[in-house]
């Protein structure tokens, strides 16, 4: 949170700010990522998920979980000026608190990897029967084919061309809340038209 704010301050006052304070603000965003790394979910905190989350026994509608996941993202969506679209999403049993921070995450990337264009961002559910597909969609610089392995590893870089930084958990984590929830989570992309993250739920 430190990072992603002092970042909109440097983009908000672009033009306004001397070398002195481009200087500070590196500073301040490089400690908040060493301390996210140092501090932050390790692989063994991540594996604790599993008994550290909610009961699943409860039944959640889209405006308790996506309703919260974009009011916490309200600054990031302003300042990006981005699009994002939602269908109907179903009632599922789920840990609230979790299952927003998977939502959180995967809108969360999909502003940090724009394109050229203002991010457009997709959220649907498909019903297949015995559980329900879930989809983040957006319309950024998308992921290569060879960072395949490392897209949800903790602490992988999967672009280091994006020049853009952060402690790497956040994808990570996504997958390991979405497997406790009995689910699987993967992705398809075209490098520069963007990505589609599917997890599922199940009923």
């Amino acid at each position: 949170m430190i990072s992603s704010y002092t970042q909109l301050l440097a983009q908000r006052y672009e033009g306004q700010l001397d070398e002195k304070a481009h200087k500070y603000i590196d500073y301040a965003v490089d400690g908040a990522c060493a301390h996210a790394r140092a501090h932050q979910p390790t692989c063994w905190h991540i594996l604790a998920l599993n008994t550290q989350g909610k009961s699943l026994d409860k039944r959640l509608t889209r405006h308790s979980v996506l309703g919260t996941t974009l009011r916490n993202l309200a600054v990031d969506i302003e300042e990006n000026r981005a699009y994002r679209h939602h269908d109907d999403l179903p009632i599922v049993r789920a840990d609230a608190t979790q299952l927003s921070q998977v939502f959180q995450n995967l809108i969360s990337n999909s502003i940090k990897f724009r394109g050229a264009d203002l991010p457009r961002i997709n959220i649907s559910a498909r019903d297949v029967g015995h559980e329900w597909i879930f989809s983040v969609q957006d319309n950024g610089i998308g992921i290569e084919a060879k960072y395949v392995d490392k897209v949800f590893v903790i602490f992988s870089a999967c672009t280091p061309e994006r020049n853009t930084r952060g402690p790497g958990i956040g994808l990570a984590i996504c997958k390991r809340i979405v497997e406790r929830h009995g689910g699987r989570i993967w992705y398809e992309s075209e490098p520069g038209k963007g990505v589609t993250f599917y997890f599922t739920l199940q009923k």
